[in-house]
């Protein structure tokens, strides 16, 4: 069931960290409300332009755009203190490798914990 909500978890987590919704910056609730579409509208627009698939020749994996990143590259395209050029340039220098079917085994054993009692004496 978890893996079939994955999709929905990690835009959350990139809409709180990634695109700032983590924190509101006003207390009036119209205010907030704008707040939250202002970053919606941000959020959706960098997901369009990173949905654009990207393959260099040569390579052996393929490529996505680090969201982290472009956000604030289309946030500045937005705020008009760069040229589309200049962001999609920008974009295609920060990407990650997709790599699929990774075999690597996690382990799943918790670490024992530590003591802090030496701080009471």
């Amino acid at each position: 069931m978890y893996s079939m909500r994955w999709g929905f978890e990690t835009s959350f987590r990139t809409l709180k960290y990634s695109v700032g919704l983590l924190y509101f910056h006003s207390k009036k609730a119209e205010l907030i409300l704008q707040e939250i579409f202002a970053n919606l509208t941000i959020y959706n627009f960098t997901q369009l332009i990173a949905s654009i698939p990207i393959r260099k020749n040569g390579k052996k994996y393929k490529y996505q755009v680090n969201i982290s990143v472009a956000v604030n590259i289309c946030r500045n395209l937005f705020l008009d203190r760069i040229s589309p050029q200049k962001c999609e340039a920008a974009i295609r220098k920060y990407i990650l490798p997709i790599r699929e079917n990774r075999k690597f085994i996690r382990c799943l054993h918790s670490k024992p914990a530590f003591s802090f009692t030496y701080r009471v004496a």
